[in-house]
């Protein structure tokens, strides 16, 4: 599911990453869920680190009834004073740094 931050969490190198290693689609389709959560997670506590607690509840309401509404960064982008889109970024690029390496260092074992 894509959602409206989808073009600022890149997570094609991680997926990528996975797809080079032989394993059972099953398993390859839980572990793409699973990076697409981790992304999610990591992305909407930012999110909530940087909006004003008073305005979570209407966020998530907005979110949840559709993730995928561009209208939400422009929201957040109203209610938050410092460049959410760029603490987006470099949040997503710091966990795309640390799952490749933990994919790259379990390959090792």
């Amino acid at each position: 599911m894509k959602t409206f931050f989808h073009h600022l969490v890149h997570i094609d190198e991680v997926v990528a990453e996975i797809d080079a290693y032989k394993i059972d689609p099953h398993e390859r389709e839980e572990l793409s869920q699973l990076v697409h959560q981790i992304f999610q997670n990591h992305t909407l506590n930012v999110i909530f680190n940087h909006l004003p607690k008073d305005k979570h509840a209407e966020f998530l309401d907005q979110f949840e009834l559709s993730p995928h509404d561009v209208a939400l960064l422009d929201y957040l982008k109203k209610e938050i004073k410092l460049d959410i889109e760029a603490a987006i970024k470099s949040q997503s690029e710091r966990i795309k740094k640390d799952l490749l390496a933990e994919i790259k260092k379990s390959h090792k074992k």
